[in-house]
Order: C-alpha cells, then structure tokens, then sequence
C-alpha cells in the first residue's frame, strides 16, 4: 500500500488536465513501476488508454487518489 503526503498531493495539482503514466510517476515522486503495479492490481488511480495503449491518468483521478491514501495526520486541510 502507497501512503502519501500533502507535498505529493499539491505536486499532483500542477499535472496537466490528462498525463502519461511516467509524468504522473515523475509528478508525485513514485516509480513508474509502483504506478503500473497498482494499476494492474486494479488499486491505483482510475485510469484510460488510448487506441494505442498508451495509459493516462486525469488529474481530477490522481487527486482523488492521493486524498484517500494520504498518510496519519495528512488528511487535515
């Protein structure tokens, strides 16, 4: 399980409205490999694809995420 912080939270608020999954990672300070392990485990930030394959996230998605996992004491603002 990811525990995160205010500072990964207000990071998050300067992604762009859809990002990649590597810019996410970069974003809040987590490898992209954690990323796409919550993903497959259908536990991380709700996500979408393009025709591609290509995985983004939204940042009203990745927001809402980091709020519900902050850690002890972080969900205070």
């Amino acid at each position: 399980m990811v525990t995160f912080t205010r500072k990964q939270f207000n990071q998050a608020q300067g992604l762009t409205w859809k990002a990649a999954e590597s810019v996410v990672a970069s974003a809040i300070d987590v490898p992209v490999g954690t990323l796409r392990t919550l993903r497959l485990a259908g536990r991380g930030p709700r996500y979408e694809t393009t025709v591609g394959g290509q995985v983004y996230y939204t940042r009203p998605a990745v927001l809402e995420y980091i709020k519900d996992h902050m850690g002890q004491g972080q969900e205070s603002w």
